[in-house]
């Protein structure tokens, strides 16, 4: 693996602490690479929640991008469309020139910033190009995997369009290529979920280092009593995309299955291929919530939290859910690093029968609801946002800073 060429910009070891407690004060700088407009939604407001403590933890970050539609308190964002101009404007101007043109500008502005040693963090809408550029400018790339390998990804979700009879991906093939030149190009991965590593060492013979994270949530410091005497149907929630990925098939079959005096609320949108599945059951006690303004509020309502993911890197609604104090239902994939035992009912994918008892069980028993929610909320605090930003910041310089036996070249 490369290290800094420049002892100006050299990192210090994990010893130099932060006043905040971050180990992480002497890294160089960071150059963030995400060309998706930061519009407060999808993985470019994930991408934003990790990066914004790091000038407060001691390390100069500028994130580069191409249109900004939200607040950036910390000013770190670098838009290749002014911030200046009204959002109709952006907008228009965005649509005009077209993303392929705007991601190359918003690369080549960061780029001419990097100096030998810095480091180059990029996410999956970057271009190969740039990966290639950051390494002949000698400085050290990090990817994020915001999914596992696509390899194993496809294998899940192709085992689910069997179900539908469903064709595979068309350009599989492309996918697989370009996941591994950037593995190839990389020198770390953050791995926000415990099959990302497994799979990149599963499916890649790249020369990289995995540093193990998570994503995480805003967990608020203060909760709402809860009405744990509270009568009336429990209700449970769902948080995302009802769709293949998220295990919507298993979970109506589920709930088919279990046939529960309780509420099942879908809060985001729906497929195409569920929107009718949906609306047979809604009779049912199936609601459909579309999307939240205030989806804390739809934490506060929910007596327990089902996720039954098939395919995730990091589920950032069950860290949500946990932080608000919600017991959990989820898939390996679906828990996260948070859920365990003591605050999930953990069930493999594609096993309804499973997924109906862990839900009836949940629905009779509120004392046992009661407990795996407070357990929930107490594991929480250590995936709060500014937790995780801190936990990436160390273990990047603990990985910068320790012996390589060998070097990756340009």
């Amino acid at each position: 693996m490369p290290q800094p060429s420049d002892s100006s910009h050299r990192p210090g070891t994990a010893s130099d602490a932060h006043p905040d407690g971050s180990s992480a004060a002497s890294l160089p700088r960071i150059h963030v690479f995400n060309s998706m407009p930061f519009n407060g939604r999808g993985h470019s407001q994930t991408c934003y929640n990790i990066c914004r403590y790091w000038p407060d933890m001691g390390v100069e970050t500028a994130i580069h991008t191409t249109l900004l539609a939200r607040d950036d308190p910390e000013n770190i964002t670098k838009p290749v469309i002014p911030k200046a101009l009204t959002p109709r404007l952006q907008t228009q101007l965005y649509e005009a020139i077209g993303h392929p043109r705007l991601r190359h500008r918003s690369e080549a502005n960061g780029l001419k910033r990097v100096r030998p040693g810095d480091i180059c963090y990029f996410w999956p809408t970057c271009s190969i190009d740039a990966l290639k550029q950051a390494r002949a400018q000698k400085a050290v790339v990090v990817i994020e995997f915001i999914n596992t390998h696509v390899r194993l990804a496809e294998r899940i979700m192709d085992a689910e369009r069997s179900h539908y009879h469903l064709p595979g991906h068309p350009d599989k093939d492309l996918l697989f290529s370009e996941e591994e030149a950037r593995l190839q190009l990389a020198d770390y991965a953050f791995a926000p979920g415990p099959f990302v590593g497994r799979s990149i060492r599963e499916f890649s013979n790249a020369n990289i280092d995995i540093l193990e994270t998570s994503y995480g949530a805003h967990v608020p410091d203060v909760l709402p009593p809860r009405d744990t005497a509270r009568t009336g149907r429990p209700k449970f929630v769902f948080v995302g995309t009802f769709g293949l990925r998220k295990g919507a098939r298993t979970l109506l079959q589920a709930w088919d299955i279990a046939d529960l005096d309780a509420e099942l609320h879908i809060f985001g949108s729906i497929e195409d291929m569920f929107e009718q599945e949906v609306k047979r059951r809604a009779a049912r006690n199936i609601v459909f919530r579309g999307y939240a303004s205030d989806i804390a509020e739809a934490y506060r309502e929910a007596d327990a939290f089902v996720f039954p993911s098939l395919e995730e890197g990091g589920p950032q609604v069950t860290y949500e859910a946990a932080g608000h104090g919600v017991p959990l239902i989820v898939t390996p994939m679906g828990g996260g690093r948070i859920a365990d035992a003591h605050n999930a009912f953990i069930v493999e994918p594609d096993d309804a029968p499973a997924l109906a008892a862990a839900l009836t069980r949940m629905a009779q028993d509120p004392a046992l609801r009661a407990r795996m929610g407070a357990a929930a909320r107490k594991a929480a605090p250590r995936y709060d946002w500014k937790a995780v930003a801190r936990q990436r910041l160390t273990a990047l310089t603990e990985a910068l800073t320790a012996p390589k036996p060998s070097q990756k070249t340009g």
